[in-house]
């Protein structure tokens, strides 16, 4: 059905574009027959602003982190494929990040360290991976190899103290 779509769209687009002369002029005419509104909704690294059908969800972990001055659990979220983990854990984190900066602020924890979020996927990648990946969160330009596990460890405890 999708490419029955694409098909009749390129066809129009093309009987439209038969009159183009130039370039400037093509380009007006493709975004006036872009379907798309907001081509980021497809970014896998979006966070959407509204979740749906996640209430439970979100309230559950919520329960986990009710008391922010205690954050320091872990949690473990699973399910098939498809389901909302990711969806759910960003816009989690995206908002108890904002949530904690909030009250930050406010004055009301101010005696805190900085909360800082992360997503990282994990998925068919090694521990030693991880790590290096959540290094590179902070240290953009540090290397991928080199160092022991010990060493990583050693480095990104260090980072999230000066954080």
């Amino acid at each position: 059905m999708i490419g029955y779509f694409r098909r009749v769209i390129v066809l129009k687009t093309i009987k439209q574009l038969e009159h183009i002369s130039n370039f400037s002029e093509l380009m007006e005419s493709v975004e006036k027959t872009d379907l798309m509104k907001d081509r980021s909704v497809f970014d896998p690294e979006a966070v959407s602003s509204v979740i749906i059908h996640r209430k439970r969800e979100l309230k559950h972990l919520i329960s986990f982190f009710k008391d922010i001055t205690q954050i320091s659990c872990s949690v473990l979220i699973y399910g098939p494929p498809g389901t909302g983990k990711t969806t759910v854990t960003k816009y989690f984190g995206s908002y108890l990040e904002q949530y904690y900066q909030e009250k930050k602020s406010n004055r009301e924890i101010s005696h805190l360290p900085q909360l800082i979020f992360r997503y990282i996927n994990c998925w068919s990648r090694s521990f030693y991976s991880v790590m290096t990946l959540l290094i590179q969160e902070f240290v953009p330009h540090f290397p991928s190899r080199g160092y022991s596990f010990d060493e990583l460890l050693i480095f990104l405890i260090k980072i999230l103290n000066e954080k």
